[in-house]
């Protein structure tokens, strides 16, 4: 599980693979997300958090 914690209000929660590709999108009205990584293989992942401020992106390593 990834937690996902803001001090705004998060709009929009998105995955992008090294392909480049949207594997994930949801919008979020809230200061957290949780997102269930547990369907997503092994790899890494770019995490972008859209807020009222922008977008911050993060890069994350599944490994199981």
């Amino acid at each position: 599980m990834l937690s996902i914690v803001s001090g705004e209000m998060i709009r929009e929660v998105r995955m992008i693979d090294m392909l480049g590709q949207v594997v994930y999108n949801s919008a979020v009205q809230g200061e957290r997300h949780e997102l269930n990584v547990n369907g997503f293989r092994n790899g890494i992942y770019f995490v972008q958090v859209l807020t009222a401020r922008g977008i911050t992106t993060q890069r994350i390593q599944i490994v199981k």
